[in-house]
């Protein structure tokens, strides 16, 4: 249906052949997004991936080709407006370009995010535990100190999705009410009966400001 990437040894052919045997699947009728390689002389496929039958893969791809070399903010920018799409081949892709973002970049950009938006997906109980770090992270950079009790509502929160997004939130809700987000990390920091994993987040989240926002909590503030 359409080619996202050609190259010259296709010649423009309307056909590529797949010399593997591909099931159907007629319950869901997949389509399959197919990458190729070019091994003596021929064009070599050697990965299929299995998407939605109305997914946009082919044009969130083709838009991110067009950004390959734009700045990493405009790139990140672009991934944002597909973190939600229904296609987990998509949204999941996006979601690693900001995972592999270097922060310097991530804070340019995340400031004229939309808070709303973003505030919809962390109330959401749909969306995936592992996301909920970045989207704090995201309205803890763009939005107001309103929003914080909407953080502290996730802390406060027992849902085992939050494990892995922990430390993504505390620093958030610190960005965003910075005496309330403080004591709830040195509290959890100073409880030995509390459960590791939370107390691990606490540490990463007093170790994200003495590395990147000495600016917000100062080095001495870090240390205690």
């Amino acid at each position: 249906e359409q080619v996202i990437k050609d190259h010259e040894i296709r010649k423009g052919a309307p056909v590529l052949t797949l010399n593997r045997y591909i099931p159907p699947d007629k319950e869901k009728n997949y389509k399959y997004l197919v990458y190729c390689d070019v091994f003596m002389g021929k064009v070599d496929p050697y990965r299929g991936v299995a998407v939605l039958p109305d997914s946009k893969v082919a044009a969130y791809l083709a838009g991110a080709l067009k950004l390959k070399d734009a700045p990493v903010s405009d790139r990140l920018n672009y991934f944002f407006g597909w973190l939600d799409d229904k296609d987990p081949e998509v949204s999941n892709d996006a979601y690693k370009e900001f995972a592999n973002a270097d922060y310097k970049d991530f804070q340019q950009m995340a400031a004229r995010l939309p808070a709303e938006k973003v505030a919809g997906w962390l109330k959401d109980p749909a969306t995936p535990g592992f996301r909920l770090g970045l989207y704090a992270s995201i309205l803890g950079h763009s939005g107001k100190a309103s929003d914080a009790a909407l953080l502290s509502s996730l802390l406060d929160n027992s849902d085992k999705r939050l494990t892995t997004g922990y430390d993504g939130i505390l620093a958030a809700y610190t960005m965003l009410d910075k005496p309330a987000g403080m004591k709830r990390i040195n509290t959890l920091l100073s409880d030995a009966k509390s459960d590791f994993l939370l107390r691990y987040a606490g540490l990463r989240a007093i170790r994200f400001f003495h590395d990147y926002r000495k600016d917000l909590v100062s080095a001495d503030e870090a240390a205690k």
